[in-house]
C-alpha cells in the first residue's frame, strides 16, 4: 500500500473491496473529483468503506474511512495524508519502512522565557499559534521528546 502525502484521503481499491465482498456506502447523490498525478480530474460516484489498517511498524490498527476508487490492481489502497497527520509515522526514508510513532512537544522561548511546551506540531501550525509566535519573536528550542502516543478517529 503506497503512502501518498499528496493524497488528501485514504482510498481503497475498488477491486480490492470487490474481491473480499465488502460492505460500503453508497451516496448516488454525491460525486468525488480526484485530480491523478498527471494532473487530470475525474468525477466518479462517492462510495466509502470503514476500515481498520494495521500498518508494520506501527503498535496499534488505524480506524479510518475509504474511498473506494478505481486504482491500479498491485496496490489495495492508497494512504493519504490524512494518515500522516492522525498516525504520526516516524519514516526510515533510506529503509523505506515505518519505526512507530513519535510526538515531540515544541518549546518555544520569548526573551529568555519559556512559553511551552506545545503537544505535538500539527495543531500548532492548524491554530496557525505559529503565525502569532513568529510575529511576538518568539524562537524554537531544541524539542524534548516523550512518550509516544497513539489515538484513533471515529
Amino acid at each position: 500500500m503506497p503512502l501518498d502525502c499528496g493524497a488528501t484521503t485514504i482510498y481503497a481499491s475498488r477491486h480490492w473491496v470487490d474481491e473480499h465482498q465488502l460492505k460500503t456506502a453508497k451516496f448516488k447523490d454525491k460525486s468525488i473529483r480526484v485530480k491523478l498525478g498527471d494532473n487530470q480530474i475525474v468525477e466518479a460516484e462517492l462510495k466509502i468503506l470503514p476500515v481498520k489498517i494495521q500498518v508494520s511498524g506501527l503498535d496499534e490498527a488505524y480506524d479510518c474511512i475509504a474511498v473506494v476508487y478505481t486504482i491500479p490492481n498491485k496496490f489495495d489502497g492508497i494512504l493519504g495524508i490524512s494518515f500522516f497527520e492522525d498516525m504520526q509515522p516516524q519514516i526510515d526514508w533510506r529503509g523505506r519502512r515505518i519505526e512507530g510513532t513519535k510526538t515531540k512537544p515544541l518549546r518555544w522561548e520569548r526573551s529568555g522565557d519559556t512559553c511551552g511546551p506545545i503537544e505535538g506540531g500539527g495543531s500548532v501550525i492548524a491554530s496557525r499559534f505559529r503565525r502569532s509566535v513568529e510575529a511576538k519573536a518568539c524562537r524554537r528550542k531544541d524539542p524534548t521528546p516523550v512518550e509516544s502516543m497513539h489515538w484513533k478517529r471515529m
